[in-house]
């Protein structure tokens, strides 16, 4: 039989720990390996604990600075553009022109004594359009301070979209300070099928059915036909197998909701290759019709609407509704929305999109003493004037006009673009995006990879820059970083990258985990000086 050495002759930590009889620094050391910790350096502070360690009731151990990226003290990161260390690592430089509109939204202990202040009230108007980041960074590889890709969009009428769904999409959301609820979700849009954007969908469907479920159970009445509540999903080909395989797969039902999953197709799509025309390779289990599906989606009531290209290659998703008399304007906010979709090019046969939407323009100011002078006094009279329809005054005696009581507020129709991973953005998707207020645009590459974007399939921050400039976007928001991009060297670089491209004719921010920035309804608010 082997003889096993003794303790005393090795060498390694854990027999010295052994050799000492010291179960609890065993404890402690196995921590330290996993956590990554260089046990061979000396005079480790036992005594530091961050908010990232397991909690024993041993000591814990911090690692030196080369070696703490798992033991972060939250509390000293910075990120975002010239970052103001508060509570949280992620607050906007007060001087930053985007200030007003900007602010951190997160409940969660770490951040509890964080005491950064919402836009002020006289940014807050009355109608808020409000972009959410829930997941930021890139899928290529983990990383604490950004979740996969996903961001949600609120509108005044308390109705919510969400944009893409990655991994943790639900946890986030359940972070979120206000607006986060997975109920008030009516739309979602899918960029790609790509995992780290769509992996998160399944649970937030779920989620939402049960929710509804909740609701319906306590009374709350559904206004539908059915007596379900409607989802709509929009995404590329093969949205609808994707979804429906996950809820045959994983034994789940969709009892309380309408699903219409909306699929992009493009029967006119062809490309030249050696003079012939021939339809791009796409993946077999994306537009292969199983009949097992057609009978999992009658039974969980799953709708599948293909949607055609328009001839300018562009989608439309939604059109606005013309605007009634008695329109209220929150109240109607999702209706007044035109929703328009068109590619980007991203990987070979990975069809991808960005999403464009628009308002129609919000309804005018009163003059309330031009009004009343020519005998209309405030009443609903004034919601149809607003919306640029004549009434009688209250005599009956004569037609009052909208354009003898309208005076110029300078509210405008708010654009947001957000566009999926891409490293070129052809001119469908750019010709929607002209004058878009916020413009949300990747930057995973570093700087130099221009040449080598088509291969990646992914933009550098020049290059969103340089798309920026081509649209005449307001606000351009740089999204999907990679986890290279750690710290604040390299988000004010990708900064300097973006304004370079874009000739500094947009405000340049870079997206990070929980940033919400609010769109006011003022023209010219926003506008780069």
């Amino acid at each position: 039989m082997r003889k096993i050495p003794s303790f005393e002759k090795a060498r390694c930590p854990t027999a010295k720990l052994l050799k000492r009889g010291k179960a609890q620094q065993l404890q402690s050391l196995f921590r330290c390996q996993l956590y990554n910790v260089d046990l061979n350096r000396r005079n480790i502070d036992y005594n530091s604990i961050s908010r990232q360690h397991i909690f024993c009731n041993t000591r814990t151990f911090t690692s030196s600075p080369t070696h703490n990226r798992s033991s972060l003290d939250l509390s000293k990161i910075e990120y975002g553009t010239k970052t103001v260390i508060k509570a949280s690592p992620y607050a906007i430089d007060p001087s930053h022109p985007l200030s007003p509109y900007v602010w951190f939204n997160l409940q969660n202990p770490y951040y509890k004594n964080y005491d950064g202040e919402s836009p002020s009230q006289s940014n807050m108007n009355s109608n808020p359009f409000d972009l959410t980041f829930l997941g930021t960074g890139a899928g290529g590889r983990a990383n604490i301070k950004r979740g996969a890709s996903s961001s949600i969009f609120r509108l005044p009428s308390g109705h919510s979209f969400l944009f893409d769904a990655g991994e943790g999409t639900q946890r986030q959301l359940a972070l979120l300070k206000h607006g986060g609820a997975v109920k008030d979700l009516c739309k979602i849009f899918i960029t790609h099928l790509h995992a780290d954007h769509v992996a998160g969908l399944l649970g937030i469907v779920l989620q939402k059915e049960m929710s509804t479920k909740n609701y319906i159970e306590n009374g709350v009445p559904v206004q539908t036909k059915t007596g379900r509540e409607r989802l709509d999903i929009y995404g590329p080909v093969g949205l609808y197998n994707y979804l429906l395989m996950n809820l045959g797969l994983t034994y789940s039902g969709i009892k309380h909701l309408d699903i219409y999953i909306h699929e992009l197709d493009d029967s006119r799509e062809v490309e030249q290759m050696n003079g012939k025309q021939r339809r791009p390779w796409k993946n077999i289990l994306c537009i292969k019709s199983f009949r097992e599906l057609k009978q999992l989606a009658k039974k969980n009531n799953v709708v599948l609407n293909r949607i055609e290209c328009q001839n300018d290659g562009t989608w439309i998703l939604q059109q606005a509704e013309e605007t009634k008399e008695n329109d209220v304007q929150s109240r109607n906010s999702d209706k007044r929305l035109s929703i328009k979709a068109a590619e980007v090019k991203h990987k070979s046969g990975v069809q991808t999109f960005g999403y464009v939407l628009e308002e129609r323009k919000p309804p005018a100011k009163i003059d309330v003493e031009k009004a009343k002078a020519l005998g209309v006094q405030p009443s609903i009279k004034y919601r149809s004037l607003k919306n640029g329809f004549s009434v009688m005054n209250d005599d009956e005696t004569r037609e009052v006009h909208p354009h003898e009581v309208i005076v110029e507020d300078g509210k405008k129709a708010r654009k947001i673009a957000i566009l999926g991973d891409t490293w070129s953005v052809p001119k469908p998707m750019q010709n929607i995006c002209q004058n878009a207020d916020l413009l949300v645009h990747e930057a995973t590459l570093e700087k130099g990879f221009d040449s080598a974007s088509r291969k990646r399939g992914h933009s550098t921050a020049k290059m969103a820059g340089q798309i920026a400039n081509r649209v005449n976007a307001k606000v351009l928001i740089m999204n999907h970083i990679s986890g290279r991009h750690d710290g604040q060297e390299c988000v004010d670089e990708l900064i300097e990258c973006a304004n370079e491209g874009c000739q500094d004719k947009s405000h340049v921010l870079v997206a990070y985990d929980f940033l919400n920035i609010h769109l006011p309804e003022k023209e010219g608010l926003l506008n780069k000086e």
